[in-house]
């Protein structure tokens, strides 16, 4: 039978970098991410798994160095996760678990959603074991309910992995369901958390520019409406004028020749 030895590694990720607390069977150089995990067993040449994946020697992220039974892992990130296992030509395996605390990534932005339609929200981030995750609005904690309120597992993605419940669907949103959305994340070794702020906004807000532009358009109508009834006003009055002078002009005329004519 196989004898089996198990031992665990924590990893503590923090802002701006990765710290780490480690046990006494992996050493790690405080000056960079990498980290060096020691195979235990009397071997030469152990063999290396990842969840039960043979680690290739010529895979990048990874360095073997037989000579001291150490498997180097650069640049530490959510894919190293889980159970490695060096195994010897006698069959003995050894079990490292690395733990890593939960972690959240933060939102890109806010959300702005039109009324009555659905919000989705998606806590991305890691953490092994796996995460649970628990929605709250601003103090109150959400809750699936089977129709308004659905709650799912956060696929692994390129840069995040499984996160339970992490996924949050609020079907027709109305004005109060505005406000800020928070995730938690966590494991046996920590929490994460990230928080979004939804405005929800009328359904006419689409309608506003549109309006406006039609205002705008009224406006302009209405002001041209008055400036040629002004002037069309303004023109009869010249008309009348001008007509009133000729009328005037023509009676001097008129009476200018009845004079001349009685002095002959």
């Amino acid at each position: 039978m196989f004898g089996r030895l198990r031992t665990s590694l924590l990893l503590a990720f923090v802002a701006c970098g990765v710290s780490l607390a480690i046990g006494i069977d992996v050493t790690v150089d405080p000056g960079s991410t990498d980290v060096q995990i020691q195979c235990p067993l009397n071997a030469s040449n152990p063999i290396w798994k990842k969840d039960n994946a043979t680690i290739d020697k010529d895979n990048k992220r990874y360095q073997i160095v037989p000579e001291n039974r150490t498997l180097i892992v650069k640049k530490i990130d959510h894919e190293h996760m889980g159970i490695y296992m060096c195994t010897d030509d006698k069959g003995q395996t050894s079990f490292i678990t690395v733990f890593v605390p939960a972690f959240v990534k933060p939102f890109d932005k806010a959300k702005n959603i039109i009324e009555e339609d659905p919000l989705q929200l998606e806590c991305k981030g890691y953490g092994f074991p796996i995460p649970v995750v628990e929605w709250y609005k601003g103090s109150d904690l959400l809750t699936a309910d089977g129709v308004r309120i659905t709650l799912k597992d956060t696929q692994k993605q390129a840069e995040s992995s499984v996160m339970i419940n992490g996924t949050i669907r609020i079907k027709a949103l109305a004005f109060e369901d505005e406000g800020n959305y928070t995730c938690f994340a966590t494991n046996d070794y920590g929490v994460g958390n990230a928080t979004i702020d939804v405005k929800v906004k009328s359904k006419l807000a689409a309608l506003w520019p549109f309006l406006g532009i039609c205002a705008e358009v009224a406006i302009l109508c209405a002001i041209i409406f008055i400036y040629e009834k002004r002037r069309a006003k303004k023109m009869q009055e010249e008309d009348r004028a001008t007509e009133e002078a000729e009328r005037l002009n023509a009676n001097n005329e008129t009476k200018g020749n009845d004079e001349v004519r009685q002095r002959k």
